[in-house]
């Protein structure tokens, strides 16, 4: 609608020039286009008002056609300085306070939406994957924030800017400001999101799951980073070593992981009379021996199927496993 209504004021302005007398231009300009410019400003309000009342549900989702909205009245923001310029209007400086309030709108259901990240525990028992692998929650923050990122330079200058709600212009944000302050934002939303995972991974009784549940969730993200340089390069903006501090996350729980894979093997290790291994057979988590004297262990796939970075431990652990079955042949 934006650039529809552009398009007509320009064509009125063209035609007014050349058949109407300069001292009756603006008279007759606000009467040929008032009609249309008020029920776009009027939309634009209701666009808000819907927009403001599923941001209280929070449904952040309507943060990404706001950004569309913002940017494609700012490509089209120079015509109607131009024809305040030209054809003084108190009509048509309505439309930088409409899009200066969409940026302020937008700016502020952003840093709600971090907000949201840190403190949403909501239904998080229900949620909360039985077996410790990728929250639904963290998948669903990070594909958002990916798809920020094609609204790159709306985003940052509603972050780097501050509205003038009565202004007649719009303030002047560098390009260098607004990266900035979208790889604060991002770096804000990680971080939240991380406080936001740390808090969920007490919901499990068992230690070797809240370690798990990181694991996968840690490795989830920086993922995320690996594939989407651009958004690691905003983020390093903010933090050169953002990368590097997930990695070292990452290292920490696949310790803990380790550490705890290392008892259950300890524990059967030590099983002399093998009395642990129809126990374990029996609940179809372990078997020992396979045909032709392999050696099959449903535990080392379920883990390798639960843990997404497990690829480095697998070798190992299952060395570790043959170990034990040698031990026990002998």
């Amino acid at each position: 609608m934006t650039s529809v209504l552009a398009h007509l004021i320009q064509s009125e302005h063209s035609l007014l020039v050349a058949i109407i007398p300069r001292e009756h231009h603006s008279d007759v300009f606000d009467r040929l286009t008032t009609t249309s410019f008020e029920r776009y400003i009027r939309r634009g309000e209701e666009l808000q008002q819907r927009a403001k009342r599923e941001i209280a549900k929070q449904s952040y989702g309507v943060i990404l056609p706001l950004c569309k909205t913002v940017g494609v009245m700012k490509s089209h923001q120079h015509i109607y300085e131009k024809l305040m310029a030209e054809l003084p209007s108190r009509l048509y400086n309505k439309y930088p306070v409409l899009l200066a309030s969409f940026e302020s709108l937008n700016s502020k259901a952003l840093r709600d939406f971090c907000n949201f990240v840190k403190t949403d525990q909501e239904r998080q028992n229900q949620l909360m994957p039985k077996d410790g692998t990728v929250h639904e929650f963290t998948s669903n923050v990070m594909s958002f924030l990916e798809q920020l990122l094609d609204y790159e330079e709306t985003v940052g200058w509603c972050l780097a800017s501050t509205p003038q709600l009565g202004a007649g212009r719009l303030p002047s944000v560098s390009e260098a400001e607004q990266r900035k302050a979208l790889g604060k934002f991002l770096r804000a939303a990680t971080d939240d999101l991380v406080a936001n995972l740390q808090g969920k991974s007490k919901n499990y009784d068992s230690p070797t799951l809240q370690d798990l549940f990181l694991l996968n969730n840690y490795h989830f993200i920086h993922s995320v980073f690996q594939r989407n340089q651009r958004m690691l390069a905003l983020l390093e903006l903010d933090d050169s070593g953002v990368e590097n501090t997930f990695i070292r996350q990452i290292e920490e729980q696949i310790g803990c992981y380790h550490r705890g894979f290392n008892r259950l093997l300890g524990f059967i290790s030590m099983d002399t009379s093998m009395s642990l291994l129809p126990q374990v057979d029996k609940v179809g988590s372990l078997s020992v021996w396979g045909g032709g004297g392999q050696v099959s262990c449903p535990l080392l796939v379920t883990s390798n199927q639960l843990c997404v970075c497990v690829c480095k431990l697998l070798a190992r652990f299952t060395l570790m496993w043959q170990c034990i079955v040698n031990r026990h042949n002998e």
